[in-house]
């Protein structure tokens, strides 16, 4: 280890200079290298996510890769300037700079196919390895080694160099928003990627000139020391226990950030825009507290944070609109990140540790990484760790006089609580408590004075927290839950709903994938979204029926459910169909909970692995009707809906075939899209929706739906004229065209 105290040289700038250009150049450095790195992050996720049929968890474990990158960063910085000091340090970072090059521009590799079983996680860590990997690497060291070079530059802030951190922070935060703004809108990936590519070129540039600044500061052979810093005592290093805190206070939010994001976009899309939104206000809690002039004092957010989760159970709980819940569940975020990062600066070391503290920071945060990625989802049947950090987070709460030890109140008290609400939601016919009742009003206000009031005992507002929010899963358990399972694309349970366990209903998340009626005689009867009298049943009436046209003998269809569309299959139709998740395969098979395909699918082959990629596998023209069902709601596939992707289905079609998607979406509104796309392959589309009055509603008999067809052929473009409720598909010339490197989630959001 070299020293770093000298006797101050003029250098080759001269003082006068040196000093004005140090700062400048060192806060430019930063923010283009923070803004660098935090721009790549949703560029090279967006193009992973088609190779795992869009699922959520894509950008989860690409979290916690690049959090793990950036804990090696920071490791790296932490012992390099330690070992080799500044100056071969510096040589050091410009050949790491240099070598990162070999992956020049940024892109994915060819030839790397995700496996069709097993768990894909550790795929995607090796993907994002090769492909981002040491450029990734290189940029995510720029801030800690710039603000340790720095603090050696005999700037006259260089003492506390932490307001740095604050500079890097908002270039990230710029960086996030102007990615689905302005980047995604207006790029293609391949722009993106080469736009990257020189602004990382321009980063290596500023970096020499960072190197040639220091070294104007320093004296002394190669690697000697600086002549910036005066002797000065060294302060005691950091205790373990400290250690540990900085890791725990850096672990909950870095966790609860990919909890928030899974639990919104798995209802709505897995788009930049919803992993942007929570990375947003997660960086922005590091700009509010890294501040030389915090904007918001810690006390503040201490008083205001047990109102935030006071009201978190209503979250949970009740069912509300998308823009509602996503803007309540990102404030209840941001308020515990800003009260852990808030804390960590309060204890942040002397400048001399200021390595090691971002190397503990930065542990912590891979560590929420990994126990959100890798082990919730082998530990937990259901996405539990949300509302276990949530609760764990209330523990470092500052405790009262009365509240320092724990006493059978903090237990009971939360248990007489929990059994109140357990009560009421059992007297209910849903697994919720729902909206618009006065006893829910009231459940809902007696949940949130009991934490609130609870706030001076963290280890009761814990309790209570926890217990309310896990009770959607207790009590689904105890009225009619069969089974709840768990994979890498989500969390399913299969219920028995409606008067004597008429249905059974495999649901994922708040999203219906298909429902079967258990009465005698019904077994086989369409249901949800593909009930006779609705689009589906229609279509497959009117082909069946339709006199001299081909006969439909070869039917393929992307997404399982529990097999409701095999309903209509007729005697000599060959049928496969294409399930990405072996979860919902094994699901859908086991008679214990469905019978669909054994009752009508007979031998209908299952196809596991992306619909898309597999389907680029069969034959050509090797079906006479396509069915693409796999928009209904939860974690849209947007690169089945790119002008590439419907290029594959005619391939795929016969001549005289047809596409049909159901496009039954909440959040989104796809039919625009569907006729851009239809417009640009020559293909006549029609949309039907089908609308059921309350008051005519069978619980999942039949729902609502919609449903867009596309075909070129003459023949069936006069049947589907004939169809009553089928209406002519025009496209809006204002509509964007998606491509595999170009969609816009934001003009399709029914907000």
């Amino acid at each position: 280890m070299s020293s770093d105290q000298a006797t101050e040289t003029p250098g080759a700038f001269g003082p006068g200079l040196a000093e004005r250009l140090t700062l400048p150049i060192f806060a430019a450095t930063i923010f283009l290298g923070a803004f660098l790195l935090f721009s790549v992050q949703p560029m090279i996720a967006k193009m992973v996510l088609p190779l795992l049929g869009g699922a959520p968890s894509v950008w989860n474990t690409a979290m916690m890769f690049f959090q793990a990158v950036l804990l090696a960063g920071y490791a790296y910085a932490h012992f390099s300037v330690r070992w080799l000091g500044l100056r071969r340090q510096g040589l050091l970072h410009l050949g790491i700079l240099a070598l990162a090059f070999l992956a020049w521009p940024v892109a994915l590799p060819e030839g790397w196919v995700p496996p069709a079983e097993g768990f894909p996680a550790f795929w995607i860590l090796g993907l994002l390895s090769v492909s981002v990997g040491l450029p990734f690497f290189a940029v995510s060291a720029t801030a800690p080694v710039l603000q340790k070079w720095f603090a050696r530059s005999g700037h006259g802030d260089a003492a506390d160099p932490y307001f740095l951190y604050s500079t890097s922070n908002l270039g990230s935060v710029l960086a996030l928003l102007s990615y689905p703004f302005l980047v995604e809108p207006l790029l293609r990936l391949q722009q993106q990627s080469w736009s990257w590519s020189w602004g990382y070129a321009a980063l290596c540039g500023l970096m020499g000139l960072c190197v040639l600044v220091v070294w104007n500061r320093l004296a002394g052979p190669l690697g000697g020391p600086s002549a910036a810093a005066a002797p000065r005592e060294a302060t005691p290093a950091p205790s373990w226990g400290l250690r540990g805190r900085w890791i725990a206070l850096a672990f909950l939010p870095s966790s609860l950030l990919l909890g928030v994001t899974a639990h919104i976009t798995t209802d709505v899309a897995p788009t930049p825009l919803f992993w942007v939104l929570p990375l947003v206000l997660y960086l922005l809690t590091y700009v509010v507290v890294f501040a030389r002039r915090p904007l918001l004092k810690h006390d503040l957010v201490v008083r205001a944070l047990p109102f935030f989760l006071a009201l978190s159970p209503m979250l949970f709980l009740l069912t509300l609109g998308i823009l509602v819940t996503v803007v309540a569940h990102l404030a209840v975020f941001f308020a515990v990140a800003l009260f852990c990062h808030g804390a960590l600066v309060a204890s942040r070391p002397a400048e001399d540790h200021l390595t090691e503290f971002y190397l503990w920071m930065s542990t912590g945060g891979v560590l929420g990484g990994i126990f959100n990625a890798l082990l919730a989802p082998v530990l937990f049947p259901g996405t539990f760790e949300y509302a276990l950090v949530l609760a764990i987070a209330c523990l470092f709460l500052p405790a009262g006089a009365e509240g320092r030890r724990p006493v059978w109140g903090d237990l009971l008290i939360p248990l007489a609580l929990v059994g109140v609400v357990t009560a009421h939601m059992l007297l209910r016919s849903e697994t919720a408590i729902g909206q618009g009742s006065f006893g829910t009003f009231l459940v809902l206000v007696l949940l949130s004075l009991g934490i609130f009031i609870g706030r001076r005992r963290p280890l009761r507002m814990a309790a209570i927290l926890l217990g309310v929010l896990l009770l959607p899963t207790i009590v689904g358990q105890l009225k009619g839950s069969l089974v709840m399972a768990r994979s890498f694309f989500g969390v399913y349970r299969v219920l028995e709903v409606g008067e004597a366990g008429r249905f059974r209903v495999l649901t994922h998340g708040t999203t219906v994938h298909g429902a079967q009626d258990t009465r005698p005689g019904h077994r086989r009867s369409p249901t949800t979204y593909y009930s006779v009298g609705g689009p589906a049943g229609q279509l497959f009436e009117a082909l069946e029926d339709a006199a001299g046209a081909p006969p439909i003998e070869r039917v393929g269809s992307v997404g399982l459910g529990v097999g409701s569309l095999a309903c209509y299959r007729q005697p000599g139709q060959a049928w496969t169909v294409y399930e990405i998740d072996p979860v919902v395969v094994r699901l859908a098979r086991d008679p214990r909970y469905f019978s669909v395909l054994a009752d009508c699918g007979g031998d209908t082959e299952i196809v596991l692995g992306d619909g898309r990629i597999q389907l680029a596998r069969a034959p050509m023209a090797g079906y006479d009707l396509l069915i693409l069902d796999a928009f209904s709601s939860d974690a849209v596939p947007l690169h089945l809906l790119t002008a590439e992707a419907l290029a594959l289905y005619r391939e795929k079609t016969a001549g005289d075939g047809l596409i049909l998607f159901n496009v039954s979406n909440r959040h989104l509104y796809l039919a625009p899209i569907l006729a851009r796309l239809a417009e640009s392959q020559g293909l006549k589309a029609w949309r039907r929706i089908h609308v059921i009055p309350e008051a005519d509603r069978d619980l999942y008999a039949a729902t609502p739906s919609e449903w867009v067809v596309m075909t070129a052929d003459p023949g069936r473009a006069a049947l589907m004229e004939s169809l009553p409720g089928w209406q002519r598909l025009s496209a809006d010339p204002a509509t964007d065209l998606w491509t595999d490197d170009f969609s816009n989630i934001l003009g399709v959001i029914r907000w």
